[in-house]
């Protein structure tokens, strides 16, 4: 199963699930949530720079985290790499 997660903004964002994948939250159906987690955050925030083809954007302009996840992954250099399953 497949969940799109788009930034909209440094605070927030569109997380897109389907019915099911997260139990806890299927009484949240078109709810807001609360998404708060440091881990979890960390997590989509690499899954942002793993998907992205050509920029990643920073409101402080601080990319310390790109750049470590691209020197333990120079693979994601590549703009014509695979990027979904």
């Amino acid at each position: 199963m497949s969940e799109i997660f788009l930034p909209i903004s440094p605070k927030f964002g569109i997380w897109l699930i389907p019915k099911g994948v997260f139990q806890e939250l299927d009484d949240q159906n078109g709810q807001s949530y609360v998404f708060d987690d440091s881990e979890n955050i960390i997590h989509y925030n690499y899954l942002q720079i793993s998907q992205c083809t050509r920029q990643v954007f920073s409101i402080s302009s601080d990319f310390t985290h790109v750049i470590n996840v691209l020197k333990n992954e120079p693979e994601l250099k590549h703009i014509s790499r695979k990027r979904l399953d």
